[in-house]
This record gives structure tokens, C-alpha cells and sequence, in this order.
């Protein structure tokens, strides 16, 4: 004779389990599962800024818009930032690091904005060029 306590009790959990993934799939998707999706079912994306070069570099970052392959009432969706890296056979590794905080078209337009003034005595900087980075305190005209 067959002891069959378990299987009850998985199929039990499965019926459980079922009912749940039932009740999850009607509810609209998360940012974040849009953005896991991303990398999973290729929707497509319009790119809003590349850190590094795809063509030279083996890793490099980019902020991404994405528009879902079935229409959804919220699209688009993002600004995500995602790390890509070349693996040895030529495939891409596509990691999410996290939502980008602000909206990059105002990001992008303050930024601009900002290099319009003329910085005073005693204003603090950034600088974000390609041979150096950080804060500097202007002490003279």
C-alpha cells in the first residue's frame, strides 16, 4: 500500500497556488514587472542616454523608455536604467539596476538651464566632464 499524504498536500497547494496566480494576472502589471519584462519579452524601448559605448566597450549603462508589444493605457513606462555586458559568445547580458529617479527630458533641460548662469563667488559646482568629476567651491572671479 502507497502512502499518498504528500501529493494530497501538493496538490492541494497547487490548486492554492493556481487560484492566486489567477487572482495576480487580472490585476494591472507592476512598473517593476514591466521592467523585468523588458529584458524577457523584448518590448520595445527608445533609449534615452548611453553610458559607455555598445560598439567598443564590453559594458556600458543606458536609460530606457519602454512602450509595451500589447498597448497598455500606461505606456509609455520607465525611465529605467539598464546594465548591458557582452558575454564571450557575443550574446548580451541585460541586467535592471532601478527606475531612474526623475524624468529624463526634465533632467536634461535643467541641466541645460543650469549651464546658462554664470557662477558666483562662493557657489558651490558640479563638474561632470570626461577628465575630471565632483564638486568645486568657486573662491575667485
Amino acid at each position: 500500500m502507497k502512502y499518498i499524504g504528500p501529493l494530497k498536500e501538493l496538490k492541494k497547494q497547487k490548486a492554492e497556488l493556481e487560484k492566486i496566480i489567477t487572482e495576480l494576472e487580472k490585476q494591472p502589471p507592476r512598473i517593476l514587472d514591466i521592467a523585468y519584462e523588458r529584458i524577457q519579452k523584448n518590448h520595445r524601448f527608445k533609449i534615452l542616454k548611453i553610458e559607455g559605448s555598445p560598439k567598443k566597450d564590453k559594458k556600458w549603462r543606458q536609460v530606457e523608455r519602454i512602450i509595451c508589444k500589447t498597448k497598455c493605457s500606461k505606456c509609455p513606462h520607465g525611465d529605467f536604467w539598464y546594465r548591458y555586458s557582452k558575454r564571450k559568445d557575443g550574446s548580451l547580458n541585460i541586467k535592471l539596476l532601478g527606475e531612474y529617479f526623475f524624468d529624463f527630458e526634465v533632467v536634461q533641460k535643467m541641466m541645460k538651464e543650469a549651464k546658462k548662469i554664470k557662477p558666483q563667488i562662493g557657489d558651490f559646482v558640479v563638474i561632470n566632464d570626461d577628465e575630471k568629476r565632483g564638486v568645486s567651491f568657486i573662491s575667485n572671479p
